[in-house]
């Protein structure tokens, strides 16, 4: 049991990361844009990946719009996860059913296994 309940976090966490993947635009006060991935941020800056390296950028040179996409991107939907969760929970109890079923298959068919 500890296995899958690991299995589903390890899932769950994977697939939570895939939205830090998704490149973002940020706009600065000076007019300048940004376009990379959002690694991390903090009450006082951003951490951004971009095609060039990683940047710091202090939260007071953006603009409102990206402030708040910041701060919004980083607060999980505690629901959404709970139910993603059991999602992933019923599908490994799915998966789980049907490698027993794939199993007795193979031992009812003396143990001869073709690769098509």
């Amino acid at each position: 049991m500890k296995s899958i309940l690991l299995y589903v976090c390890l899932v769950l966490g994977a697939l939570t990361s895939f939205g830090a993947d998704t490149p973002i635009e940020l706009n600065l006060l000076d007019g300048s844009r940004i376009k990379g991935r959002m690694m991390s941020a903090t009450a006082s800056e951003v951490t951004f990946m971009t095609d060039f390296g990683v940047s710091r950028i202090p939260l007071e040179k953006l603009t409102s719009e990206s402030k708040q996409a910041v701060t919004m991107g980083g607060k999980p939907d505690v629901d959404a996860l709970l139910r993603r969760v059991s999602e992933l929970e019923a599908k490994v109890s799915q998966l789980q059913q049907e490698n027993e079923s794939l199993r007795r298959q193979v031992v009812t068919a003396g143990g001869a296994i073709f690769i098509l």
